[in-house]
């Protein structure tokens, strides 16, 4: 280990860290990017994403559709926005 660099036990840090944002909009957001890389990224179907979407943040199959087209017509749109919400929480 290189000391003089101020190296940093990253794995040990994180399993003390706690997740501080538990508000509504913060839980969608979140929500959100597990969907986008799904689908972009890991190959998941809409219905999967759909599924995901409704066990997170119990919505209705319409709401559920409707997020998760968006999500496919305008991929990463949300990581965009996501600046916005860490420094307004």
């Amino acid at each position: 280990l290189n000391w003089v660099d101020a190296y940093t036990n990253l794995p040990a840090t994180a399993k003390h860290c706690t997740l501080t944002h538990n508000s509504d909009i913060t839980r969608l957001f979140l929500s959100l990017m597990e969907i986008d890389i799904g689908l972009h990224y890991q190959g998941w179907s809409k219905q999967q994403a759909r599924v995901t979407l409704q066990e997170r943040l119990r919505l209705t199959d319409f709401e559920a559709d409707r997020l998760v087209e968006g999500t496919v017509l305008y991929p990463a749109t949300i990581f965009s926005l996501t600046p916005f919400v860490i420094f307004s929480s």
